[in-house]
């Protein structure tokens, strides 16, 4: 058109082209982000049991991981960890310098004083309302063990996490530990001023160390994973896409050193999915019964079932279906979950895309379930 600017050819092609290029990039960003609907896993960095001497830890024996998986790095914990070893004595920990702390009941809470919140919504910590809550908690799971509660435990609450990280040396997985008592950061956004998943997950190590003693990782981690209402729906669901986990023998150790993020949500995964497994032939109580003062060979010797033949278990009773080309084909497909804060009343079956959303909510089902392209 006369007497407008015409913006040479050369220059459009060469816009045109950048503008692509970066579109492109966008995509690629949005896709490699990792989106999983379901609670986030909460992996502590111990677990704890009193001191049995007919029972050492061991090394796994030289097994061929089930399904080529590569092996996992097992061996005693170093006696310089900041963590206990499940097979240990009980002890308590030292509290931090210039840490304040109030005790209630037994319960001792040791907190480092915050002059003001950082932000306007920010939940200050109660430590004598935690001390109680912590007492509480000992309480139901103790009763959920079939044991005597625990009277005595030292709870610490670090200001965030990176100072939990650095004092206590707990690696970037861990949200909370157990080293005799509890440690674990603080959370504004929470009402107790802590996670309340991480600290009934610590609170179990607390109470079976006490009242059970050594005991392989799968029970001590599986326990505490089931008391704090952790599903790890998407290390579940990735396991049965590729029919892939660790020899049960790997998981008869009473401790995990130098372990790869990963490596560790399948291992805690498989150790919550063989408690569940092993809870449809007994209750808690009685697998309480069967661990105490066994050796850790005690799944092999009580139960028999390899890697394979749990996982197909836990497909039947989340999918109602075996592990197999049916489930693969439905596990290819948007998967819905209901009830996805208890591991033994989850429940999932296939769904049709929802347009233009990856995590949606299907009030169809009894009880809803929540949906996603991505578990």
């Amino acid at each position: 058109m006369a007497g407008l600017y015409q913006m040479p050819k050369r220059r459009a092609w060469t816009i045109a082209v950048m503008a692509a290029a970066a579109l492109a990039l966008l995509f690629v960003l949005w896709w490699a982000v990792p989106d999983d609907p379901t609670p986030p896993v909460r992996t502590e960095a111990a677990v704890a049991a009193v001191t049995k001497p007919a029972v050492t830890p061991r090394r796994a024996t030289a097994t061929t991981p089930t399904f080529g998986r590569p092996r996992v790095e097992w061996a005693p914990r170093p006696p310089d960890a900041e963590t206990v070893d499940p097979c240990t004595a009980v002890r308590d920990p030292e509290l931090p310098e210039g840490f304040d702390s109030v005790s209630v009941d037994g319960i001792t809470v040791a907190y480092a004083r915050v002059s003001a919140a950082p932000n306007p919504y920010d939940r200050p910590l109660q430590p004598s309302v935690l001390a109680r809550a912590t007492l509480a908690l000992l309480e139901e799971a103790a009763e959920a063990t079939g044991t005597p509660a625990r009277s005595q435990l030292t709870v610490i609450v670090w200001p965030d996490k990176e100072m939990f990280r650095s004092r206590t040396k707990a690696p970037i997985w861990a949200g909370g530990l157990y080293d005799g008592g509890v440690e674990i950061p603080a959370d504004a956004h929470a009402d107790l001023g802590v996670s309340l998943a991480t600290l009934r997950h610590e609170i179990m190590h607390a109470q079976l160390h006490y009242s059970v003693g050594c005991t392989p990782v799968w029970f001590d981690e599986g326990v505490a994973q089931l008391f704090g209402g952790e599903v790890p729906v998407r290390t579940w669901n990735d396991a049965m896409r590729s029919h892939g986990w660790f020899d049960t023998r790997d998981l008869a150790v009473s401790s995990v050193v130098a372990v790869h993020t990963d490596e560790v949500r399948r291992v805690y995964a498989e150790s919550l999915a063989m408690v569940v497994v092993a809870l449809d032939k007994v209750s808690l109580a009685d697998l309480v019964l069967a661990v105490r003062g066994a050796d850790l060979d005690v799944w092999e010797r009580r139960f028999g079932l390899d890697a394979h033949a749990v996982l197909d278990a836990l497909a039947h009773r989340i999918y109602g279906i075996s592990l197999g080309g049916d489930l693969d084909a439905l596990l290819a497909t948007p998967v819905c979950c209901s009830q996805v804060v208890d591991p033994r009343a989850i429940r999932c079956h296939a769904s049709p895309p929802h347009e233009e959303r990856y995590v949606w909510l299907d009030q169809r089902s009894a009880p809803a379930a929540t949906c996603s392209t991505r578990w």
